[in-house]
């Protein structure tokens, strides 16, 4: 059986020849270690103040300008530099106010590549539904009649930022491997950074920013907080996770060794929330590759065969089975002591789980829930908040919000009628990337929604938001490496041809 040309272009797959080795972009360990010198090297500028800054941001707006490729790459350390340990990235306002220059230049970039390329992006269904959400947002916030500026602001600023990201996950198709491999940098420059700040000592220096002796006890390595560090190491391992199991990339087996180093910062940070959505977004991709049939010619690159992978699974829980066992419950007080942030050892009377997980965020859900009964149909308005916080503080540079559930605040903000609207968004989303077998992308996907219900990031683009979104592109992009096309005359039952490309 074969495939037509429009079903093949449609599913964005990679059709196998004999003896091909698709490895032009280069994915050697020397071509990593330049990758993360000039990652490095770019974000040590900043440790000139605010000359160094201005260096930076030049550089990087000049580099935007050589194409697509370049603008992802831009963004991708612009935003590692803004949310990094303030000990490798110190914080000043060049910094963070340039960002809306870079991001302008940014747009600009990406919307003449679009006419160059004649890409029409309201061909895409999850497009058009995202412009439609923003729409009833911006209907909805003028109605509400409650700081209406602010947030216009705030649904034209994610209306063009998503935008862009979607058109470049669509652009890049053909250069799939240098994006893959330019992540991977990413992630290993990440790491280095967090063993570094564990060597130098200011691996728990975020009380600097928060000024509270409670932050003293947290561990945010390579970042500046340790919530930073749980759910963008979440996403992190998920992205290594599919790295390792569709791809076949010569140097994949740094994976393990990343993915270790990275799970020991969740559990150094403490960040519940990240350790629930890389559950969820391993459990969804993993479910997605048990559920994949080959049919109509794709078949599916899998360096690991289902069986495999089910062992594995099964023989990981019985170790950690026996090892509590055999430590008198130790692991499973262990587990307990990072879920719920108590001492078992000690006595007293705690709480149930579900009220200890809830806890931390009990103030900020009645606050939601009381705003959601005033306003049930359109809401409070688009990226606000009644916080006394957010009143004092709101400018038209600066409004954040800190809002731990995602589906909550969506309610608050925008009513039943724009949850309505961001729900379609999300089917539409899922469905586009469901339909192309791209199970990375979903995997992702799931783990930054999951993230999203401890701590609201889906709509921001100051520092770790942005950060996350470029990711999810980067896993877009990767998860077209997950299928091929079967030759006409291959056998559609034969395991692993030993002419299958290698990435």
């Amino acid at each position: 059986m074969t495939l037509n040309r429009p079903i093949a272009s449609k599913l964005n797959v990679t059709r196998r020849k004999p003896g091909e080795r698709h490895n032009k972009a280069g994915f050697t360990l020397a071509d990593l270690a330049r990758n993360c010198l000039l990652i490095l090297g770019l974000m040590m500028l900043n440790r000139l103040g605010s000359a160094g800054t201005i260096v930076f941001l030049v550089v990087l707006m000049i580099w935007m300008s050589k194409g697509p490729l370049a603008v992802l790459q831009v963004l991708s350390i612009f935003f590692l530099a803004m949310i990094a340990n303030k000990a490798f990235v110190p914080n000043n306002s060049v910094l963070t106010q340039g960002r809306f220059l870079l991001l302008v230049v940014a747009i600009w970039q990406v919307f003449v590549a679009m006419q160059n390329r004649g890409y029409a992006m309201f061909t895409r269904k999850h497009v058009v539904a995202l412009v439609w959400f923003c729409l009833a947002c911006a209907v909805l916030t003028t109605i509400s009649r409650y700081y209406v500026v602010i947030s216009l602001l705030k649904i034209i600023s994610f209306l063009l930022f998503t935008t862009v990201l979607l058109i470049l996950a669509d652009i890049l198709k053909n250069r799939k491997g240098e994006v893959t491999l330019w992540f991977f940098s990413i992630i290993a420059t990440s790491v280095f950074l967090g063993i570094v700040s564990m060597g130098t000592g200011v691996s728990m220096n975020m009380d600097r920013l928060a000024k509270t002796k409670s932050a003293e006890s947290f561990f945010n390595g390579p970042f500046d907080h340790s919530q930073t560090l749980g759910t963008t190491a979440a996403l992190m391992i998920v992205y290594l996770l599919g790295l390792t199991l569709f791809t076949r990339h010569a140097i994949r087996w740094l994976s393990i060794p990343l993915i270790l180093v990275l799970g020991y910062f969740m559990y150094l940070a403490t960040s519940r929330t990240s350790l629930l959505a890389l559950g969820i977004g391993i459990l969804v991709m993993l479910l997605m590759v048990m559920r994949y049939r080959p049919s109509g010619g794709i078949k599916l690159k899998l360096n690991f065969s289902k069986s495999q992978i089910i062992t594995t699974s099964v023989v990981i829980c019985c170790l950690v089975f026996v090892m509590d066992f055999t430590s008198g419950g130790g692991v499973s007080a262990t587990a307990m002591e990072f879920l719920v942030k108590y001492d078992p050892n000690v006595s007293g009377k705690h709480d149930t789980i579900t009220k200890e997980l809830f806890k931390s965020r009990e103030g900020q859900i009645e606050m939601m829930m009381l705003n959601i009964r005033k306003q049930p149909i359109v809401g409070l308005g688009f990226g606000t908040s009644t916080s006394e916080e957010f009143i004092s503080e709101a400018t038209l540079l600066s409004a954040p919000t800190e809002k731990g559930f995602l589906f909550l605040a969506i309610v608050e903000e925008t009513g039943i009628i724009g949850t309505i609207f961001f729900a379609v968004f999300l089917i539409s989303i899922v469905r586009f990337y469901h339909a192309r077998k791209n199970l990375i992308a979903l995997g992702m996907f799931a783990t930054f929604l999951g993230v999203n219900m401890g701590e609201m990031l889906f709509f921001s683009f100051g520092g770790q938001g942005g950060f996350l979104w470029v990711f999810i592109v980067g896993s877009i992009l990767m998860g077209k490496e997950c299928t091929f096309l079967r030759r006409a005359s291959e056998k559609p039952n034969v395991r692993r041809s030993k002419t299958l490309v290698r990435v």
